[in-house]
């Protein structure tokens, strides 16, 4: 497999060349500057390799640690982190939920203790739809975080393959 130092050259080469072909094809910035980001997010801290204690793992600096019942939970290069189809998709379900929790047991803990409140929700307000663009930049953030996953997948495959094929021969001599 490749070194951490090579996923992260992979990503950084990969970033700019997606955006541009991002801006070709859709002829704006926004989306291109999004993709890009993504590429750079999801080869760089949201990839495959959460899984262990990886370079990614430890970009989370102090919060590192809500990666841990993901570890225990998928063995390393399971479809489940390393899939094409699922990998990202179980990522976001994931961080999703774990923030869900510690927001709500934030939001409990200081409307309890610290400010009680009362008050009422607009319930419409939760549920605005996101204008155009917004929605835009959201897929091609989202298409961008998948493809910088992605380039770490292929890569583990390539090497893993060229390793298999090119273990077998002997070389020097």
């Amino acid at each position: 497999m490749p070194s951490g130092k090579t996923h992260d050259r992979i990503t950084f080469l990969a970033a700019l060349p997606a955006g541009l072909g991002c801006h070709a094809y859709l002829g704006a910035w926004e989306p291109a500057v999004a993709v890009a980001g993504g590429v750079l997010f999801g080869g760089l801290m949201f990839g495959p390799d959460l899984d262990v204690k990886s370079v990614q793992y430890y970009r989370w600096g102090p919060l590192r640690w809500i990666w841990w019942p993901y570890q225990r939970m998928f063995r390393h290069r399971s479809p489940w982190t390393h899939g094409l189809a699922w990998g990202l998709v179980v990522r976001l379900l994931y961080l999703t939920l774990v923030t869900g929790a510690m927001a709500a047991i934030a939001f409990a803990l200081v409307h309890t203790y610290v400010m009680p409140l009362s008050f009422s929700v607009d319930a419409h307000a939760l549920f605005v739809a996101p204008d155009q663009l917004t929605a835009r930049l959201l897929i091609a953030g989202l298409v961008g975080t998948w493809l910088g996953g992605a380039l770490h997948t292929w890569a583990d495959v390539v090497v893993s393959a060229l390793k298999r094929r090119l273990g077998g021969r002997r070389r020097g001599r």
